[in-house]
C-alpha cells in the first residue's frame, strides 16, 4: 500500500526530471552555434534534443499516472465533492 507521503513524493520527483530536462534542453539551444556546425554535428545535437522530448514527455506522462493514483486515493477516503 503506497501512502500520501510516496505518492506526493513521486510526483515531485516527476516534475523534477522535467524540471531538468528543460534546463538541459534551453542549455543545448542556447549555447549551441549551430549555424557554424557540420551537418553531422547538427544531426547529432538533433538526435539529443529528440531524447530530451522524449524524455518530457514519458516523465509527464508519469507525473499524471502519479497524480491519477493520488487522486483515486483521496476520492476513496474523501469523495470528490469534498471542500478544501
Amino acid at each position: 500500500m503506497t501512502t500520501l507521503r510516496e505518492m506526493f513524493h513521486g510526483i515531485a520527483n516527476w516534475h523534477n526530471k522535467i524540471t531538468v530536462a528543460a534546463g538541459c534542453t534551453r542549455e543545448i539551444l542556447k549555447d549551441t552555434p549551430f549555424d557554424a556546425m557540420s551537418r553531422e554535428e547538427l544531426k547529432t545535437e538533433h538526435e539529443k534534443l529528440l531524447q530530451l522530448l522524449d524524455k518530457f514527455e514519458n516523465d509527464a506522462i508519469n507525473a499524471n499516472r502519479k497524480v491519477l493514483e493520488l487522486k483515486e486515493a483521496i476520492y476513496s477516503k474523501l469523495g470528490p465533492d469534498t471542500a478544501v
